[in-house]
Order: structure tokens, then sequence, then C-alpha cells
């Protein structure tokens, strides 16, 4: 019990400190392709993964924010229902990220 006592001492002492990123670190082992994105941005340039892709995102210093994984997006030009974005069948954010209709 002492030992997991430290260790939750640690992390919220790491998890405390300014200025430090963290990278984060997504296998996609689906069978299929996710899209991931983040919100503040964090220099996402290739939204799309397909199967077996790993990706490692290195936040800036002292991000806060959200990253999420959506399935079963298009890119296709012809699917588009409004204007700079992606439908979206997991999450539609409407461009309020606290905002997920299913």
């Amino acid at each position: 019990m002492e030992a997991k006592a430290l260790f939750t001492l640690l992390l919220l002492s790491l998890l405390s400190i300014d200025g430090y990123s963290v990278t984060f670190n997504y296998l996609n082992q689906c069978v299929h392709s996710v899209w991931i994105a983040a919100s503040p941005g964090i220099g996402v340039t290739m939204p799309e993964y397909g199967p077996d892709t790993l990706t490692i995102f290195d936040t800036p210093d002292a991000w806060s924010g959200m990253i999420w994984v959506r399935t079963q997006c298009t890119t296709s030009a012809s699917n588009w229902n409004r204007p700079n974005r992606m439908p979206r069948p997991t999450a539609d954010l409407s461009g309020d990220p606290t905002a997920l209709h299913h």
C-alpha cells in the first residue's frame, strides 16, 4: 500500500509541474482506419491512421486539452455536409468540443 501511495504522490507531483511536455503514444489495433483529433490542436497534420499504425504526439509545454479518436469518417468531397468539416458518425463536434453527438 505504501508503494501505491508513493507512486500516486509522484504522479501527482509530476502532473503539477508546469513547463513540461507530455508524449502520447496511440497504437491503432482496430481493423479499420481511425481519425485522431485534439482540442486545442497539437499539430496533427495527418488525422487518418490505418490499422496497426503507431502514432506519437508530443504536446507543447503546459498544454491542456483533449485528444479523441473517431471512426467511420470520410474525406470524400461528395459527402461533406458543411464547409470545412468532415462527417463523423461517432462524434459530430459542430465546432464545440464539449458537445458530442452520437
